[in-house]
């Protein structure tokens, strides 16, 4: 597939999902912040506690209608306050920019070329990395690509690694 210079990986990824199924991809998540989920949720919630006892006689088993109304007020309150905490966390930005190894400086641990790949130490980790020139172990280098969890490498001169 050849990729368009401009779009986004999510977009490439949409117009992918439309391309095998025929139909735009669906927006799915656990809940879109309607009050009315929260709600139908909480009486259901505490009609459910007022069903967990058969009563035939008023004084043999009975739950409170304060412990009725308090466990369900407070499970509401907790499970909403979860939920809001989990979907802010979704929307935050990305901490990590995975193309921010490439440009840094690093050394060949093993020796690398075309035909086999090699390892380099990059931005202090270690990465599996292949390279056009054959770049031998301890030779500074420097990533000019990241293609998943390979990084395309090249040679630095003495005026780059330094």
């Amino acid at each position: 597939m050849r990729r368009r210079p401009g779009r986004s990986p999510e977009a490439r990824a949409a117009r992918s999902r439309e391309d095998e199924t025929g139909s735009p991809p669906r927006d799915v998540r656990f809940v879109q912040t309607d009050e009315g989920v929260v709600v139908f949720l909480t009486v259901a919630l505490g009609v459910g506690s007022l069903l967990l006892f058969r009563v035939e006689n008023g004084a043999a088993a009975a739950l409170s209608w304060v412990t009725v109304a308090g466990v369900t007020f407070t499970s509401t309150a907790l499970f909403s306050f979860f939920i809001w905490k989990g979907l802010a966390a979704q929307r935050l930005p990305k901490l990590q920019d995975v193309n921010r190894v490439v440009g840094s400086r690093g050394i060949a641990q093993t020796d690398v070329n075309g035909a086999q790949a090699g390892a380099v130490y990059v931005a202090g980790e270690s990465w599996s990395a292949q390279a056009d020139d054959k770049i031998p172990a301890g030779s500074p280098i420097v990533v000019v690509a990241r293609e998943g969890l390979h990084l395309k490498v090249a040679k630095a001169s003495k005026t780059e690694a330094g």
